[in-house]
This record gives structure tokens, sequence and C-alpha cells, in this order.
């Protein structure tokens, strides 16, 4: 049983399986190759190795994001309504700890208390002439113990899931039907949701989306999204009640050739939102309403060299960012790149909320002014048969940098600080260099490893920076696949200390540790099965990383796919 127990998993493939993660978009839970601090599965701050700036990623708008959700003023693949490839699914999980796996790890007298699990299950059906049928389920409970206490209150109720009762950072299902032929995808998808959305405040703020409708249409070279969200927001401590109705979505020509020469490719784009908000929704959106006009383009004058970028505008916010990269092969053992980014932009995510309510306060969420960024970034890789070499190195300076200006604390309660304010800039330069070496090893397809460690450093008004990131990382991968069948994989990291400024009345450090995830996929391709278990968080101390935030505990699941 307890073989049978660590043998379970989701993993689509083993040429892509490493270590999984509980469901997509939890990945800066296990990253380390730069600063990622997650409060739970719907918020976190990540900025991986050698970005440019002192903010989250997700933070930024791009074209990229036109697919992802955004909550309040971050775009998030939680939770995501992605269409999955036709197959059927279930996995389980829990931070370790609880009753069923209680005898395996201590004695009788040194078990440790329940703790939260997560639940996945789903299908994609076979086409039939086209048309297919989909439904998921899925919940993740970790990273909801800590602010059980808060959150408690607020909702009024400890059923605030599609399942069991422990306040889930989300708690997603829905159900849908679609249609695939030659270049041509439709699908609508309708369901319900319990979400826990992070405001600028430090608040968790509960919405029930009920219900949540999603389409999407796909034609050649056009992309076109509707969603629909009956969005309710509580506070039972409080009393307070509100609710929203907002249909959002894009309009979207990928890239294609321009002027008949595949030099010149272009791209164009609408993204919107609408809403109507009545009584206490505890945000709100500047008349009602959000648009984004943008067009992409990309430029190849010579051969390996490309000028690339995107601009974008609305009635009050403008955004450019374009890049320029040269790219170097000799060969297929040496290569040699060289790019430079510029960013200038009025807000980092024009689409997302105008304000957030806090007791009589408005924050206001967005600022006056210009955010200017620019960077050079070099990398070089090398490669000896199964050995490659690579070193990256990245400089850039920021000025107009968007961070907050706290004016005052609500009053403390269980350790918990909600912030009074607004967001505002840094209105001087901010210089900051990383760079990082890279060595791996591959023995056929049987083995593969590398090694990774990285640097830097950042200047400035560091008073002001919402996040002062770790300053090195250091990182371990293996992979062995035996029998073509079986995958192990494991990862050893080390990240540095990080430290949050501007929430909390004192710095809130946030301590270096290391971290070893495990995980085992068995694939059984007659029957187009895989079997996978996965641990994760192993080695490092039970920390919270962001303030008001969860613990990132160590976490075990197992998952079956059968694909169709």
């Amino acid at each position: 049983m307890r073989i049978f127990l660590l043998s379970l998993v989701l993993s689509i493939s083993l040429i892509h399986a490493a270590i999984p993660v509980e469901t997509e978009g939890m990945e800066p839970a296990i990253s380390s190759d730069g600063t990622y601090l997650t409060a739970s599965p719907t918020y976190f701050f990540d900025r991986p190795s050698l970005m440019a700036g002192i903010h989250s990623q997700s933070e930024l708008w791009s074209p990229d994001f036109l697919t992802k959700r955004l909550l309040v003023d971050r775009y998030s693949v939680l939770p995501s309504w992605q269409i999955q490839e036709p197959s059927i699914w279930m996995q389980v999980g829990n931070e370790v700890g609880d009753m069923i796996y209680h005898d395996i790890l201590t004695s009788s007298e040194d078990r440790p208390v329940n703790r939260t699990p997560m639940l996945e299950a789903g299908f994609r059906s076979n086409s039939f002439h086209g048309f297919w049928a989909t439904g998921r389920f899925f919940q993740v409970d970790h990273f909801s113990s800590n602010t059980l206490r808060i959150n408690r209150k607020t909702a009024g109720t400890m059923e605030y899931s599609l399942f069991g009762a422990n306040l889930p950072g989300f708690s997603t299902g829905y159900a849908g039907l679609g249609y695939t032929k030659d270049q041509t995808e439709i699908s609508i998808l309708a369901g319900k949701e319990y979400l826990w959305l992070f405001g600028e405040s430090g608040r968790w703020i509960s919405a029930l989306l009920s219900p949540r409708i999603q389409s999407q249409f796909h034609y050649k070279k056009l992309d076109l999204s509707l969603v629909y969200e009956d969005v309710l927001y509580i506070n039972k401590e409080k009393g307070e009640e509100g609710t929203r109705k907002e249909w959002s979505g894009s309009l979207y020509f990928p890239y294609t050739d321009c002027c008949n020469s595949n030099k010149f490719k272009t791209g164009a784009g609408l993204a919107f939102r609408f809403v109507n908000d009545e009584g206490d929704t505890y945000f709100g959106l500047e008349n009602d309403r959000a648009f984004w006009a943008f067009l992409q383009a990309k430029y190849e004058p010579i051969k390996d060299f490309t000028v690339s970028g995107h601009a974008g505008m609305n009635e009050k916010d403008w955004l450019i960012q374009d890049s320029i990269q040269y790219s170097l092969k000799k060969g297929t053992q040496t290569h040699f790149l060289f790019g430079v980014q510029n960013i200038l932009a009025t807000r980092l995510n024009p689409m997302g909320e105008s304000y957030e309510y806090f007791d009589q306060d408005t924050i206001s969420l967005s600022t006056d002014g210009l955010l200017q960024l620019y960077q050079v970034k070099i990398e070089f890789n090398q490669e000896w048969k199964d050995l490659q070499l690579g070193i990256r190195s990245s400089g850039f300076i920021e000025k107009g940098a968007e961070t907050f200006d706290t004016t005052g604390f609500a009053e403390k309660k269980s350790d918990d600080w909600f912030r009074y304010g607004d967001v505002s800039r840094i209105n001087s330069w901010i210089r900051g260099w990383a760079g990082e070496i890279e060595f791996s090893y591959k023995y056929n397809d049987l083995f593969k490893a590398s090694a990774l460690v990285g640097m830097e450093h950042l200047w400035g008004d560091e008073e002001r920076f919402e996040v002062e990131p770790s300053e090195h990382w250091l990182e371990f991968n293996a992979d062995w696949t035996i029998n073509k069948t079986l995958l192990v994989s494991h990862s050893l990291h080390y990240r540095s200390d990080a430290q949050w400024n501007l929430r909390h009345p004192e710095p809130f450090e946030v301590p270096g540790d290391w971290f070893w995830n495990a995980s085992f996929s068995q694939l059984f391709p007659k029957y187009g099965l895989t079997l996978s278990g996965t641990l994760l968080h192993v080695l490092s101390d039970t920390t919270l990383e962001v303030p008001n935030g969860n613990e990132n505990r160590t976490r075990f699941f197992c998952a079956i796919k059968k694909m169709f």
C-alpha cells in the first residue's frame, strides 16, 4: 500500500516531466532561481533570475497574459480553465501531517496535527465529428491554515468551498463543450468557484463566482475570448456584502507576415473589462470599464538580428516594451546572445483595478508619472558532446518604479497587519546586476543532471522597495529514465534571504533556506497510463514567505492519468 501511494501521479509525458506541481500555475511555489515568495495559490511574488526591475513578473502586462486570469492587479493561470488534452485524471495530496500518513511518518505519541489536502479530478473526451466534452473539479487547500482564524470570521462558515471545510485558497468546478477541427477550435465552459483575493491593504477578501462562464474561439489568425463572472464579496464579521457582474475578454490577431515579407511580422489585439458593482465590492474600476488596444511587431533585417516589441494604450495609460537581440551560432556547439530591452509605461498593469476600499479609506492602485526601465543581457552557451556550460548576465537601470506609500497600519490582529496608503513611485534611479552559471551533463536518454549558481545585487532607495530580492541562489537537478518508462527526478535548491519593507511596521524577513523536491513517474505506454508521486518542499523549515500569508510546508501528492 505504501509503495502504491508513492507511485501515483499526473504527468503528461516522461520527456517533459520533471518535478511537477499540484496544479498548473503553482510553479513559483517550488522555484528558486530568482525570488519566489508564495502566500497562497492565488498570490505570489514571482521574479525570475535576470529579470529587470524590482516588480513581480505577473504585475507587468504582456500579450502573453491574454489568456491568464486577472486577480485584482496581477495575472495568474490559477485557477486555470485551460482546455486539457483528451484524457481522464485524478490526483490527491496533503501537506504532510494529515492522519492518512501518520502511521508512515511518526510514532503515535509524536503524530503532527491534521493538515490540509488538495483534490483534483477531470476528463476531456475524444472528439466525435469534432465535438467533445470536458469537466473538472480542483481545489488546493495547501497554504490555507495560517489565515484560517481570520478567513473563517470573514466567510462566516467553514463550508466556503465546493468540497470539504478547510477554506482553500481556491475551489473550482466547471464543465463544458467544444468543437475542434482543422484550424477551428470553439469552447464554452460554465462553473462555480470560491476564491481568496489578496488586496494591497494586506487583507484576504472572499469572492464567490457563481456562475463563471468562459467562451473561446480560434480560427486561423483570429482568437476571441469572452468571460462573464457574477461575483459575490462577503464579510460576515463586518456585516458587509457586495456584488459585481463583469464582462471581460479579448480580440487578438497573432503574429502574421506583413507586406509579403517573412522578415516583418505584426499582430494586434484589444482587451476589455466592463463591471457593474453594487454594495461593498472592496475594489473599484474607474468609469466601470477598462480596455487596452495594442500592436506588436517583429523585424529581422539580417539573419540572427531581431527587433521586436509591443505598444498599447487606452484613454489614460500607455506602455511600450521593445527589445533588440543578436544571436550568433557557431555550428551546434556555441551560442552567443546579446540583447537590449526597454520599457516605458504609465502603469505596469493598465487592466488592473483602480481602487481598493478599506475601512473609510480609498487606496489608489495607480499613480501619476512614468516608469523607465532599460536592460542589457548577455548569454553564452557551449556544448561538448554530453556536457553543456551556460553563462548569463544582466544589468538594468530603472526610474519611476511602482511602489506603495504606506501612510499607516490598522490595528494589529493576531500578527496580521493591514496598511493604508496609495501606490506611488520611486523617482530616483535603481540599478541592478545579476549573473548565473549553469553546468549540465546528459548520458544518452538515461540520465540528466544540472547545477546552477546565481547572484544579484541592487542599488537604490531600498527602503521603498516592496521586496528586496534574494541575492544568491543555488540549484541541483537530476533526472533518471529507467527502462524508458520510469522517471525519477529530484531537485535541491538554496535561496538566500529576502525582505518585505512596506506591508509590516518592521521589515519582514524571509530567511534563506534549502528546498528538496522529488518525483517518481511510471508510464504504461500500452494503456496510455501514467502514475506518479511527488514530494515538495521537504528540507525547508515551515516558513512564512509573505506578510499575512500562509506557511510553505512539506507537501505530498499522487495522481493517475489515462490518455485517450
